[in-house]
């Protein structure tokens, strides 16, 4: 490749961070963007590393529509629409729910818990880890044997007018779809785009889901304990097993949001969701279940987690080595 190709191959490669820069902000010192970093998995304790937001939780053009088909199917025109649309929130809306926190107000309006529910479910949504699961061959192949039993009730119009066997014809179809691995990943942009639109159905659900819940405000007692972040923030919890997003069936959601707070969603609220403010409840931890809700936040993690103390993540990654090896 000519050295001018590589020179404008590199200009059009936009870093898209799949974890907002402002949000890793909150756990750097003195949010000045610094940080520390193990990874990645499971060494984690031969890579602790001074790092940088500007140098992590990013992939080239990891949002950029390639595929027509979602262009026309959202009238869209604008390759990067997902990059430049559908992440406003990081301009001032994270600060702005986070900072409330900071506070100490007794109760959140109503505005800033959906607002909060909806960074926490977009963090969620945008990320590498979940992009794995939509390139996933078993999940997917599950996922279009359901759609093939609901087109089912359609089997003698689908015959008609193709003139070929359902069974025939969705198998190929299937095998096109399964080694088309760009389209995989189109999937996830458009569960961004329609979760945009307020279309997305699973999200509008998990969302109503959410907003019954209690929410508390964790901080650790000892002033020597942080909360960790990872490439993969957020996690819920059913019994005693760590999952990402099973929003279906869990006893609690822990997502932190800076170094010394974490949100946590769990048990029914007693408030109408007419009620304009929102209850929330601070609670403070002892560095043992400081440290069980950090293993979560490293279990579900990508590849790193990261810490604003070298110290503190060092010890840590001691315990949890010793623990869970």
């Amino acid at each position: 490749m000519a050295l001018t190709n590589v020179v404008t191959l590199l200009q059009n490669m936009d870093k898209h961070h799949y974890v907002p820069k402002i949000y890793l902000r909150q756990f750097t010192k003195k949010l000045d963007g610094h940080f520390f970093g193990a990874g990645p998995k499971p060494d984690l304790l031969r890579t602790i590393k001074n790092r940088h937001i500007e140098e992590v939780c990013y992939l080239d053009n990891f949002y950029t529509l390639n595929k027509s088909e979602s262009l026309k199917r959202y009238s869209l025109e604008d390759r990067n629409y997902i990059e430049k649309n559908a992440f406003n929130y990081e301009k001032s809306k994270i600060r702005q729910v986070f900072n409330k926190f900071k506070n100490k107000n007794v109760n959140l309006t109503r505005s800033y818990h959906d607002q909060l529910i909806d960074i926490y479910i977009s963090i969620k949504m945008r990320n590498v880890f979940i992009r794995k699961s939509y390139l996933d061959i078993g999940i997917m192949n599950q996922t279009l044997d359901r759609e093939v039993e609901n087109l089912r009730v359609m089997k003698s119009w689908i015959e008609s007018v193709s003139g070929e066997n359902y069974d025939t014809l969705m198998h190929r179809a299937k095998e096109t779809l399964l080694n088309d691995t760009e389209l995989h990943e189109e999937f996830q942009k458009q569960s961004i785009l329609e979760t945009l639109r307020g279309t997305n159905v699973a999200v509008n659900s998990a969302k109503n889901k959410i907003q019954k819940l209690k929410l508390y405000i964790l901080e650790p007692l000892d002033s020597k304990d942080y909360f960790l972040t990872s490439d993969n923030p957020g996690f819920t919890i059913l019994g005693n097993k760590v999952h990402n997003t099973n929003f279906g069936k869990f006893d609690g959601i822990g997502f932190p949001i800076n170094s010394k707070q974490l949100i946590w969603f769990s048990g029914q609220s007693d408030q109408s969701r007419l009620d304009i403010l929102t209850r929330i409840n601070y609670r403070k931890l002892t560095t043992k279940e400081v440290d069980r809700l950090n293993f979560c936040t490293t279990f579900n993690s990508y590849k790193y987690i990261y810490c604003e103390s070298k110290k503190y993540l060092t010890d840590y990654v001691e315990r949890y080595l010793t623990e869970h090896g």
